[in-house]
């Protein structure tokens, strides 16, 4: 079957370096959203939707697949919560990442939030071999307590 003939003008290829206009269609929260975005980070409304373009384009290049990218959105949002909430709990409530982050109580808490699930998920299937999970753990705690005896906060008798 033939492609069926385009109605209006035709379009010209684009020119590399050289802004095309692109009419889009979004809901008004979208359209608000944006704005925002474009107020808060001094870009005009164009300029950040083409910024938030970029970075998706760039996000699908980081991850391979739909499946992994949604895995490390989920493990990024639970590293996330757990530091912000420890540095409410600490007082903190107005604290950035950057900061919760310099902190190692609130960063500690935040990379358990991943690893105890992580883990939990590996050894809920049937195939896993709790032994080799068993070695993988000793071995991540041999590793810590090296890095501990090396840097000099911990000393092993």
């Amino acid at each position: 079957m033939e492609n069926p003939k385009r109605r209006g003008r035709p379009t010209k290829p684009p020119v590399e370096g050289e802004r095309i206009p692109l009419s889009l269609r979004v809901t008004a929260e979208r359209k608000r959203e944006l704005e925002a975005a474009a107020t808060l980070s001094g870009r005009s409304l164009s300029q950040e939707a083409e910024y938030r373009l970029e970075r998706s384009f760039a996000d699908e290049g980081l991850f391979n697949s739909f499946d992994i990218r949604a895995w490390a959105v989920l493990y990024a949002h639970k590293f996330q919560s757990a530091g912000t909430e420890a540095a409410t709990e600490k007082g903190h409530p107005e604290w950035t990442d950057k900061q919760w982050m310099a902190d190692a109580e609130c960063l500690e808490r935040a990379a358990f939030a991943v690893m105890r699930p992580l883990l939990i998920e590996c050894l809920a299937r049937p195939e896993t071999d709790v032994e080799r999970t068993a070695m993988q753990i000793d071995a991540l705690r041999s590793h810590g307590a090296t890095y501990l005896a090396n840097t000099g906060k911990v000393l092993f008798k």
